[in-house]
């Protein structure tokens, strides 16, 4: 069987479960590209590129990526940002100031090992998908990325969803696989969403109901909102 050389893939962060099942099924290294998902003209584009180090490089030549708080001012290097504020400089057909984005990001400070000239960005998710829940200490910010790769570990899930409905309960919605028993994976899941909510800050009054479905809703564009925060509506 022939494998590939190098696979280039884009948009999302790609989890360590998805690249053990690329190098499987196409024995291939892979390199990402990151753009933003809502607008087709920023595909015209990558904000961020992976180097042969593993981190993602802001493509400076094309594009402007200023991490901004919730009132619009400049982060600081190191700090998460609330949004991120893209101007194109490539684009001449639809140009593209300061488009706003929900994706919250950092620059990492410093010049990269690998010798490139461009400032370093790490993602770290649409901010309007991160979990606020309720804890001892206040309010719990759960990234949605940290989320979605603790299932994707998980064997016997085929497809979930996350779905906050305040700041003290969240359903868990599951597509199991066929074969796989239900009370062992439901037992499972829970316990290992739980600890990780705790570790996280989460009061002992958080409520997880974790639900069979035999298939959840998608997205428009034929995605599925793998973490809904549904409280901040």
């Amino acid at each position: 069987r022939q494998s590939l050389g190098l696979g280039l893939r884009g948009e999302g962060f790609e989890f360590p479960a998805s690249q053990r099942v690329r190098r499987k099924t196409f024995r291939c290294d892979g390199h990402e590209e990151r753009h933003d998902q809502k607008d087709e003209a920023l595909r015209l584009f990558a904000a961020a590129v992976e180097g042969d180090c593993g981190a993602l490089h802001i493509v400076e030549d094309f594009c402007v990526l200023e991490p901004a708080d919730a009132d619009g001012k400049p982060c600081q290097e190191g700090a998460w940002s609330e949004k991120v504020l893209v101007t194109n400089l490539a684009n001449r057909i639809m140009p593209i100031i300061r488009y706003e984005l929900t994706d919250s990001v950092r620059l990492l400070p410093g010049p990269c090992p690998c010798g490139s000239p461009f400032k370093r960005v790490e993602v770290r998710g649409r901010a309007d998908d991160t979990l606020t829940l309720a804890g001892p200490a206040g309010i719990v910010r759960v990234p949605p990325i940290a989320l979605i790769a603790l299932l994707l570990d998980v064997p016997g899930v085929r497809q979930s969803q996350m779905v906050q409905e305040s700041p003290t309960r969240v359903r868990v919605l599951i597509v199991p696989e066929p074969s796989t028993n239900w009370e062992t994976l439901q037992g499972t899941l829970s316990m290992r969403l739980r600890r990780y909510f705790l570790e996280s800050g989460a009061g002992e009054d958080l409520l997880l109901d974790m639900v069979r479905v035999e298939s959840i809703e998608r997205l428009p564009g034929g995605k599925i909102r793998q973490v809904w925060n549904r409280s901040r509506q």
